[in-house]
């Protein structure tokens, strides 16, 4: 195995392509939140606690 030189460091995709093709499994979540899910979920909690 040779190591081979880049320029940069390598995207999430090149380097998620690499472990692929050694045959290895990666499970990954990515969350990306923002205030408007935020305060959904905060609505939806309280009202199931008003039902309580």
């Amino acid at each position: 195995m040779t190591a081979e030189k880049t320029s940069g460091s390598p995207s999430l995709v090149e380097a998620m392509d690499r472990v692929m093709d050694k045959g290895i499994e990666v499970e990954a979540r990515i969350v990306v939140p923002s205030v408007e899910i935020y305060l959904e979920y905060a609505e939806a909690v309280a009202l199931a606690t008003a039902e309580d």
